[in-house]
């Protein structure tokens, strides 16, 4: 579930979350929230009962009640590119320590 797919991260994160959950024998329901949390809730709703087996999220805003609740409920959850605490485990990108790195090679090669 992402809350754009027109952001540049969101594609690529849908791609590599496809490519890992084919080779593992599952298959991905990407859902487009538009950046609307109503949206993002409709589409938990429906996914709870077509025997899903998880939910990998990159929820709108932080400490959000329903992703809290779907763990709570027993679903696996995994945020992606969004941190809320030690609770739901997530993926995320240290984009300061990336862009960091980005322009130390940028300065060492001129």
């Amino acid at each position: 579930m992402v809350p754009s797919i027109k952001n540049e991260i969101f594609p690529i994160v849908a791609r590599g979350v496809e490519d890992t959950a084919r080779k593992n024998g599952f298959t991905v329901i990407l859902c487009n929230t538009d950046d609307d949390m109503e949206i993002e809730k409709d589409y938990i709703n429906k996914l709870r009962t077509r025997w899903v087996d998880g939910f990998i999220v990159c929820s709108m805003l932080p400490n959000s009640d329903h992703i809290r609740q779907l763990q709570e409920d027993g679903f696996s959850v995994v945020l992606a590119e969004r941190y809320y605490d030690d609770s739901i485990g997530a993926v995320v990108i240290d984009n300061y320590r990336a862009a960091y790195d980005a322009v130390c090679c940028l300065i060492k090669t001129g």
